[in-house]
């Protein structure tokens, strides 16, 4: 088994956390996590600094007494937002000290990407390697440790965010003491996981509808290209379903998470709740979400054209995956379907060992990312969690201690 690793994503309305790792090159979720943390972003920027790492801080030691289990974080893997991507294509190359490559050639050329020049206000956050390629033109998909080479080249590509959102992130993991030992961008770590998937394709468009952030990034032959945004998402509709059907905001969002979008035609279409004016049955509230719709739709077709533009119509009729909490709702794919009917859409199900719940998608693919071996991606520290599980009466002492390369006292 591989070690496991603290995935953590921070978002609108919430922080959550995923303990997990790879077996077999598949994602295997050990434990989940989530505390509601409602207002702390906007746009993908922190707003509440103070309260963001108050809240960090709560994930530094884990106890559940259900699952019997105590974590000690000590660095943690950090999913950043899609807001403001742009992807680099760079090749550089270097000398190999040795008569063969080693880490610290692998190490250079990665250094020599990172000095690389990117816009004005971007900030490198990951470095992708696409192949290492020897003195002799042999390629590589990942580092060709042991192998004879005068130079080394590396191809990869090179995901930038704003500077504001890439060290306000890491700025409230250090100040919360966490480190982050990895980190991955929302489609670059779909698009890992859904390689895994052999029904879907290795090209489409990835719509990922967040609380209040609605992402479409393009993914060409399994790699993150291009994104664009736009501020709009599931909690937008909420509040106009409290409006409009005049509902009290749990209301419209038990309406919204039980029922959605159901255009079937039957003879019976009780009321679904007696609040509003009148009582407000199926037809009510998909009008009310078919109104909502035609201003998210005007923001959709803006991002959209934004997003292909420079492409021709080579993504006229690109395949769309839909994921993100937004996409949970019943029927998204017969709302979608009335603003972007040339493009087939997809809503795939998350198929991780030890975790169905499809809010954690995102970090399970953070996961998988983070445990592919692409050479020097990682810190050089290890030894980050400390595990155990508490006895029960029943039970014999069992301990476990998941990872780390330097000993450590087990928590109790």
């Amino acid at each position: 088994m591989e070690k496991p690793l603290a995935c953590i994503e921070i978002s609108s309305g919430s922080i959550k956390f995923l303990l997990g790792y790879i077996l077999n090159g598949q994602p295997v979720v050990e434990y989940t996590r989530e505390k509601k943390v409602p207002g702390i972003l906007e746009n993908g920027v922190i707003t509440d600094m103070n309260r963001l790492i108050k809240s960090l801080e709560e994930f530094k030691v884990i106890e559940d007494e259900k699952a019997k289990m105590r974590l000690n974080l000590v660095q943690v893997c950090l999913l950043y937002p899609a807001t403001g991507l742009k992807v680099y294509q760079i090749s550089k190359a270097t000398n190999v000290i040795g008569e063969a490559v080693e880490k610290i050639d692998v190490s250079n050329v990665r250094a020599m990407v990172e000095k690389e020049q990117v816009d004005s206000g971007y900030t490198v956050v990951n470095i992708i390697p696409d192949e290492f390629i020897l003195s002799d033109g042999k390629r590589y998909s990942n580092p060709p440790i042991g192998v004879k080479s005068r130079t080394l080249t590396m191809t990869c590509k090179v995901h930038v965010l704003p500077t504001s959102i890439a060290h306000g992130y890491k700025s409230a993991l250090n100040q919360a003491g966490l480190r982050c030992k990895n980190s991955g961008v929302t489609p670059y770590v779909y698009s890992e996981l859904f390689k895994t998937y052999q029904n879907l394709p290795k090209t489409y468009i990835l719509m990922d509808i967040g609380a209040k952030v609605t992402t479409l990034s393009i993914v060409g032959n399994g790699s993150a290209y291009k994104s664009s945004f736009f501020a709009k998402g599931s909690d937008d509709l909420t509040a106009a379903l409290s409006e409009s059907l005049d509902l009290s905001h749990e209301e419209a969002e038990r309406l919204k998470t039980s029922y959605g979008y159901d255009c079937r035609e039957t003879l019976y279409c009780p009321p679904l709740t007696s609040q509003g004016n009148g009582k407000i049955n199926q037809k009510a509230l998909n009008s009310a979400i078919e109104s909502w719709n035609e201003g998210y739709n005007i923001f959709l077709k803006n991002a959209m054209e934004q997003l292909v533009s420079g492409y021709g119509n080579k993504l006229d009729a690109c395949p769309i995956i839909l994921v993100g909490g937004g996409a949970a709702l019943n029927g998204i794919e017969k709302l979608l379907q009335l603003s972007l009917s040339k493009h087939p859409l997809l809503k795939p199900s998350i198929r991780t060992v030890g975790g169905r719940d499809p809010r954690y998608m995102a970090l399970v693919g953070l996961c998988l990312a983070s445990g592919i071996y692409r050479g020097t991606m990682e810190d050089d520290r290890h030894g980050v969690i400390t595990v155990s599980r508490k006895e029960t009466p029943q039970e014999q002492p069992k301990k476990r201690r998941f990872f780390g390369q330097r000993e450590e006292e087990d928590v109790l």
